[in-house]
C-alpha cells in the first residue's frame, strides 16, 4: 500500500513536471557517480566523489568533476557541510571549460514517521576558465533551495522525492529540478542510488529541459 501511494506520488510529480516543461530544447542525459565517505567521529565525516554526466541524448560527455569536502552534525537534525569541486564542462565549440566550485549547505530534517522531510539551503560560487578568458575570475553565485521527502519502509530500500530551485544571487529563479528515486543499502558500508530527474532552465534564452537517469554508488567506512 505504501509503495502504491509512493508510485502515485511519483507519477503525479512527473506529470506536474512535464506540464511545466515547455522549453524549446529537450534532451536526455545519464549521470553516473561514485563516492567514498569516511566517518571520522560520530558528528564529522569527510567525502570524495567522482562523477560523469552525459547529455545530447547520452551521446556526448557533457561534464565530469571531482569533489571533496566534509560534513558536521550540529544537532541530530541539523547539519552543515562544505565542498570544493573541480570539473570540466563541454561548450558549444566542443572545448571543455575548467570550473572551480565552492559550496556550503545547511540542512534540517523533520521526522514524521514513516516520512521524513529535509530542507536544504545551498550557497555555491563557480569560477570558469580563470586566466583563460575575460571575467574568468568573476564568480557566478547561486542559492539552491531543496525540499526532499523520504519514505522509510524500514527495509533496505528507501524511496524519495525532491524538488529544487536555483536562484542567481542578483536575479530570479533560473532553473528547477524534480527528482524521484530510491536508495538501496547492500550492507552497512555500501549503498546505491537510482533516480530519474527533470532538469528545466527558465527565464533564459533557448532554455533546455533535460530528462536524466542517474546511478550513484557510495562506500562508507
Amino acid at each position: 500500500m505504501r509503495i502504491r501511494l509512493l508510485a502515485i506520488s511519483v507519477t503525479a510529480l512527473f506529470i506536474v513536471g512535464s506540464t511545466v516543461c515547455t522549453a524549446q530544447v529537450k534532451d536526455a542525459g545519464l549521470w553516473l557517480g561514485v563516492n567514498v565517505k569516511k566517518n571520522l567521529t560520530q558528528k564529522f565525516s569527510v567525502e570524495f566523489g567522482q562523477a560523469l554526466r552525459w547529455n545530447e541524448n547520452v551521446t556526448e560527455l557533457g561534464s565530469t568533476f571531482s569533489e571533496i569536502g566534509g560534513a558536521y552534525k550540529i544537532r541530530p537534525r541539523l547539519h552543515i557541510s562544505a565542498f570544493y569541486r573541480f570539473g570540466q564542462d563541454r561548450q558549444l565549440d566542443n572545448r571543455y571549460s575548467l570550473c572551480h566550485r565552492y559550496y556550503a549547505d545547511l540542512s534540517y530534517k523533520i521526522k514524521l514517521k514513516p516520512i521524513s522531510l529535509t530542507f536544504r539551503e545551498r550557497y555555491q560560487a563557480t569560477y570558469r576558465d580563470i586566466n583563460r578568458r575575460e571575467k574568468g575570475e568573476v564568480a557566478r553565485d547561486y542559492l539552491r533551495t531543496r525540499l526532499a521527502l523520504k519514505y522509510d519502509l524500514e527495509k533496505k530500500y528507501t524511496p524519495y522525492l525532491e524538488a529544487e530551485a536555483f536562484y542567481r544571487v542578483d536575479d530570479w529563479i533560473t532553473k528547477i529540478r524534480f527528482r524521484g528515486g530510491m536508495e538501496y543499502d547492500f550492507n552497512k558500508w555500501s549503498s546505491i542510488e537510482l533516480f530519474y530527474m527533470i532538469n528545466k532552465e527558465i527565464q533564459v534564452v533557448n532554455p533546455w529541459t533535460s530528462f536524466i537517469t542517474g546511478v550513484s554508488y557510495t562506500y562508507s567506512f
